[in-house]
Parts: structure tokens; C-alpha cells; sequence
């Protein structure tokens, strides 16, 4: 299981697009939990999450100058939400703002998955819900403890969430200052009971407060002085596991291959679907953060070759014989 997860973690961990950033941070997240990040997280989210549970999964970044919704986040969301559907028999929740909502429901229906209303929830084989996360401080603590109150949820996830750094502001990667428009969800991860998950690309994602000294020393302004504020764009927020990669899309799909062989299942969805949720998710306006076209781009790379990277995830886990 390790050297698939090695594996794995190789694939998902390719620098791409050159930022040259995710070596330090994968290296980090490594050494922090002892082993592979993506293979703690599918162990720990098997282990944690039964039949019946409810899982949050939290996603949404808006970029500057637009303040739209990247197609980096809602993609892995809901291949997160499907595996857990699928493989655990879970309720999952998926959260972002308000208008980033239409690329979240249309990324899950790609996959898909029925989407519903968390008071209206439908206990198909193929349900989620979504919900839209408050960009007020005081909306977003009533909002947290309210959705804790009633599902408690087994885990809470974060994929391509904006966390705020030391001084409470948001800021995208090039430093612009995103705090009026983004959601505060750190309190739902520290009223949580259950296991929480930080996936990132970048060091200003929640969750990323576990490796905040690599964060400071490898990603440009992340460093205290790197941003208007003076506290960088550091994330401080932790969680239970951390799990940095290339595109954040693809640690989504990283845990739910790992998934698929702990459950002898495959619960990873096609490449064909991968394509369809990034083109889908263009159409419903989400941008490519690097070039803000609606082309089905993510970070920079083509929807068709996200398909790629899903199509070697499936190679990986059918070499595990399961």
C-alpha cells in the first residue's frame, strides 16, 4: 500500500506548471505525518467515516480581478463527495459561496451525483447537497456552529479553500487581498469532532498552518512583510492532515484512488467525467485561475490533460490487483 501511495503521490506532485514550490511543501506534509499525506487521509477517512455519517466539503476561491470562482477546488470536491457516496456510504455536505455554487453543483452532476438541499436530503445511492458558506465573520461562526449542531459530521474537508493568514485576511497567490469576498469556514474546522483535512496547492489554503514555516520559506509572499497586511499570505489554520499537491483538483482524486483500493472498489470517477466536470464548470463560469478563461482549463493546464493525470490514477490502482 505505501509504494502505491508513493506512486501516487509522484504523479500528483509533478511541478507542471514550474512554480517550484510543491517538492518543499509535499516534502513537508511527508515528514510531518511520517508517511504518505494522501495515503493518511484515505486510511484515516475509511476508518473514520460509516454508513450514514455526514461529510463536509468545503471548497471556493475567488480570483482577482474578477472575484470568480476557479475550476480549481469544486472538481476534486466532487470526486471527494463520490467516493464517499460510493465507497463509505456517506451524506456528503459541499459548501462554498454563494456564487460559486453553480460550478459546485455542476462539477457533482457531472460526476454524477443528484444534488439537493441540506434540509431536504435524499438518502439515494447518488445524492449530495450543497449549501452556501456566509462571507460575514459573525453570519459564518452562527452558521459553523449551526450546521455542527445538526449532522456532526464525521469529517470535514477543505480542497482549494481560502484560509486566512496571521492578521485574519485572505489573499490570492499574488498577494491581492480577497478578505470581503471570501467565506470564513475556519470554524467549522475547529468545532468539528470529527477528522479534518486540508488539501492545497499553494500555502494559503486552510490547512496549510501545519507547514507554515515551509509555506513562509518556499511560496512568494508567503513571508511575514509579503502582503499589504505585513502577515504574507500564509494560511495559519491546521488540520488533522494535510495533503499539498500540484493542482488541488488532484488531491481529491488522489485520496479516492487510494480509497478504491482500500475498499476493493472503484470509487475514482472516468477520465471521460473528469473532462465533462472542468468544461461543465467552464460553462458555469468558472475560470482557469492563471489565464481566467472558461475554456475547462485548471491552473493552467487543459481539461484534457486533468483527464490524463485521472486516467494514470486508474493505471496506478489497477496495478494493485485488487
Amino acid at each position: 500500500m505505501e509504494q502505491i501511495a508513493d506512486a501516487v503521490t509522484d504523479l500528483l506532485t509533478v511541478d507542471v506548471g514550474g512554480r517550484g514550490v510543491i517538492g518543499e511543501l509535499s516534502e513537508a506534509a511527508h515528514t510531518y505525518h511520517g508517511r504518505s499525506p494522501i495515503l493518511e487521509a484515505a486510511e484515516r477517512l475509511s476508518g473514520s467515516v460509516s454508513r450514514g455519517d455526514t461529510v463536509f466539503i468545503v471548497t471556493g476561491f475567488l480570483c482577482p480581478p474578477t472575484t470568480t470562482q476557479e475550476t480549481d477546488g469544486p472538481v476534486g470536491a466532487a470526486s471527494l463527495a463520490r467516493a464517499i457516496k460510493l465507497g463509505l456510504h456517506a451524506h456528503p455536505i459541499l459548501m462554498a459561496e454563494q456564487e460559486s455554487l453553480p460550478m459546485s453543483k455542476s462539477a457533482a452532476r457531472s460526476l454524477g451525483l443528484d444534488v439537493g438541499d441540506p434540509a431536504d436530503v435524499r438518502d439515494g445511492d447518488w445524492t449530495c447537497s450543497v449549501s452556501a458558506l456566509p462571507t460575514d465573520e459573525e453570519d459564518a461562526s452562527t452558521f459553523a456552529q449551526e450546521m455542527i449542531d445538526a449532522h456532526d459530521p464525521a469529517a470535514t474537508i477543505a480542497i482549494e479553500r481560502a484560509g486566512a493568514n496571521v492578521n485574519g485576511e485572505y489573499y490570492s497567490m499574488s498577494a491581492t487581498n480577497i478578505t470581503g469576498e471570501s467565506a470564513k469556514a475556519e470554524r467549522l474546522f475547529e468545532l468539528s469532532n470529527g477528522l479534518t483535512i486540508g488539501i492545497g496547492d499553494g500555502g494559503n489554503e486552510i490547512g496549510m498552518g501545519a507547514i507554515e514555516e515551509t509555506v513562509r520559506e518556499e511560496v512568494p509572499h508567503a513571508e511575514m512583510g509579503g502582503a499589504a497586511c505585513g502577515g504574507g499570505i500564509a494560511a495559519v489554520s491546521t488540520t488533522d492532515i494535510i495533503v499539498p499537491v500540484t493542482v488541488s483538483n488532484w488531491g481529491g482524486h488522489g485520496i479516492s484512488a487510494l480509497l478504491s483500493v482500500l475498499l476493493d472498489e472503484t470509487v475514482l470517477h472516468e477520465p471521460e467525467l473528469e473532462k465533462r466536470a472542468l468544461v461543465q464548470c467552464g460553462l458555469a463560469g468558472g475560470i482557469d485561475g492563471p489565464t481566467g478563461k472558461t475554456t475547462g482549463a485548471s491552473d493552467g493546464l487543459s481539461a484534457s490533460a486533468h483527464a490524463g493525470v485521472v486516467e494514470l490514477l486508474h493505471e496506478i490502482i489497477a496495478e494493485s490487483s485488487f
